[in-house]
């Protein structure tokens, strides 16, 4: 009769600890946390349970230590409870192991090797392997930044698509971007959609964003102006960058409903003061012009500056061009905007870079120099400099 106690007293064991670890684990999420003072008794059986080896047990005790719920907040006593657990592979583990060191130093930059300590991106790939989405997408995410292993999108792709089939919001909205445009992996717009519209649905921008730009193009689904500027503004609205400077463009154009000038210029504004190139170069346009608000070209000057610094060749050419035309603006910096927008493949900054050397306005006069740039905006076809190179020749 003692027999079949022997044979299950590991058993027994074994699902006692399992009981204490789920004990603790409702008791840490229903229970109003305690003062730091009390508690003792819950804090006692998330302590029997990760002392009884059993991870679950000792991934809760990891939560308890990280969180502070019970006891002051010590990342290192966490770690080394969630190091327990996933060493005995147990997947929520080596996912939170993974995130912390990912968030610190004890995490090294690079994977590593045979017999070297396992790093962040080394416990995310063991509990991706053992199907854990959030480990999954963290694993792609990694391989698509190349964040301490070699970038590969081909991969990055392989572990979005695993997370994205577990219904991983953040992993389906990284894969169809990527499908969307063929980034790693064969264009697909048709599934693009399919994957962007739970996740833009869901409320995350980045989707929505894309959502946005390929019903704007047309791709995978019918174009629908109205729909995408309605994309565009949910994004935009929740602070996505691109989507204030691509509602902006809309609202400029009247695409997808009517125009305001006004309206676009408020976007242009977001996205720059966000310091992306593309808005501050428009909205440099907008207040040369004096679209949307009053003309103002010290401050278009000073967008184009910015948009420029960061290497946006049409705000060089365009700080080049209005330094030229704008009294008391500096034309000195003219041929040096024009060069750097040249130098970018900007055909109209070359062609006016051609003009300058011919004449001699700001810069030493120079033929040949200037023929030089008038042949390579003529090979751009621009057609004012073809006219240069044939005049300059003769024929």
């Amino acid at each position: 009769m003692s027999e079949p106690r022997r044979r299950g007293g590991s058993g027994a064991i074994a699902a006692v600890a399992a009981l204490a670890a789920l004990v603790a684990l409702v008791a840490l999420a229903v229970a109003p946390a305690p003062a730091q003072d009390g508690g003792s008794a819950t804090l006692q059986w998330f302590l029997d349970a990760a002392a009884s080896g059993s991870p679950q047990g000792q991934t809760n005790l990891g939560h308890v230590y990280e969180r502070g719920e019970l006891v002051p907040p010590d990342r290192t006593a966490a770690i080394a409870w969630y190091r327990k657990a996933a060493e005995q592979g147990y997947p929520p583990a080596q996912y939170h192991l993974a995130r912390m060191l990912a968030g610190g130093a004890e995490g090294a930059a690079t994977a590593g090797g045979a017999g070297a300590t396992p790093t962040a991106f080394d416990w995310y790939r063991r509990a991706a392997e053992r199907g854990h989405p959030d480990a999954q997408y963290e694993v792609g995410r990694m391989r698509a930044e190349g964040i301490g292993v070699p970038r590969d999108l081909s991969a990055a792709a392989r572990w979005y698509r695993h997370a994205a089939d577990q219904g991983h919001v953040a992993a389906s909205r990284a894969l169809g971007a990527m499908l969307a445009v063929g980034r790693g992996v064969t264009r697909d717009a048709i599934t693009a959609v399919r994957l962007l519209r739970p996740a833009a649905a869901a409320g995350d921008t980045e989707a929505q964003f894309q959502l946005a730009t390929l019903q704007a193009l047309g791709r995978g689904l019918p174009r629908d102006d109205a729909a995408a500027r309605a994309l565009y503004q949910q994004a935009a609205t929740a602070g996505h960058v691109r989507a204030q400077f691509n509602l902006g463009l809309m609202l400029a154009a009247g695409r997808g409903g009517g125009r305001d000038p006004q309206a676009a210029v408020r976007w242009f504004q977001a996205a720059a003061a966000a310091g992306y190139a593309r808005a501050q170069n428009r909205l440099g346009v907008a207040l040369e012009r004096g679209e949307g608000s009053a003309r103002d070209p010290v401050a278009a000057a000073a967008w184009y500056r910015a948009a420029a610094e960061q290497g946006n060749a049409e705000a060089a050419y365009n700080l080049g061009a209005l330094s030229l035309e704008t009294p008391g603006l500096a034309p000195a910096e003219a041929a040096h905007w024009l060069t750097r927008a040249a130098r970018q493949g900007n055909r109209a900054a070359q062609y006016r870079l051609g003009v300058l050397y011919e004449r001699g306005d700001g810069v030493e006069r120079d033929r040949a120099t200037a023929l030089t740039w008038y042949r390579k905006a003529a090979a751009a076809g621009d057609k004012a400099a073809a006219a240069a190179v044939e005049r300059l020749t003769g024929g």
